[in-house]
């Protein structure tokens, strides 16, 4: 009885884990593109192209700029993915 109500929270705590660190990997790699896509919509005419747009950013303002709002990201994206990729174990 009770080792099977253990090892189903362990292993819903272990795929809750998993998939924030999943989402949490995959906004890293991605966030500076993100960022990018942000500053041609709302300022395009600045930049000659998403190229453009980055190298200009990073020189301006380097990694820092380039993450601007990850954490806000990593707040808000997290516990959706969680939900979203533990979904698929039911």
């Amino acid at each position: 009885g009770n080792s099977f109500l253990m090892t189903s929270m362990e292993t819903v705590v272990s795929n809750a884990l998993g998939s924030a660190g999943a989402g949490i990997v995959s906004r890293l790699l991605t966030h500076p593109l993100d960022t990018v896509k942000a500053r041609l919509q709302a300022q395009g005419r600045q930049y000659r192209g998403p190229f453009d747009a980055f190298k200009r950013t990073y020189m301006a303002e380097g990694m820092k700029g380039l993450y601007r709002g990850f954490s806000a990201v990593i707040v808000g994206g997290t516990p959706g993915t969680i939900l979203y990729l533990c979904s698929y174990d039911i």
